[in-house]
């Protein structure tokens, strides 16, 4: 079959998968996908208003479990939230130690 100047037609996709039994659709941007009705339809974005940053989307977990998206559990950490706390667990790192990093702006 000859396709050849149909490629940068609108339309080109239904024109082409009737006759040649090929499925096929629209290629979107990545932005347009995100902002699609059919993305918005699988619940895959978590939109939620943080009151530091405001309006926010997180992707939700990728499965689905009888029929249900699972939500998002926790939202993510501001800037340095949990550096202190890391770490102190993570290095065993002491409030002085810390507290010359913050000084340094080593940390936040």
């Amino acid at each position: 079959m000859e396709f050849e100047g149909l490629a940068g037609r609108a339309g080109f996709a239904d024109a082409w998968s009737p006759r040649s039994g090929i499925p096929c659709g629209e290629v979107l941007g990545l932005y347009e996908a995100l902002q699609s009705d059919r993305t918005a339809q699988t619940q895959v974005w978590h939109r939620f208003e943080d009151a530091q940053a405001g309006p926010q989307a997180v992707h939700a977990p990728p499965y689905i479990i009888d029929g249900a998206r699972s939500g998002v559990r926790h939202h993510p950490p501001h800037l340095g939230e949990h550096t202190a706390e890391v770490l102190r667990e993570l290095l065993e790192m002491g409030d002085g130690q810390l507290e010359s990093l913050s000084q340094r702006s080593v940390i936040k």
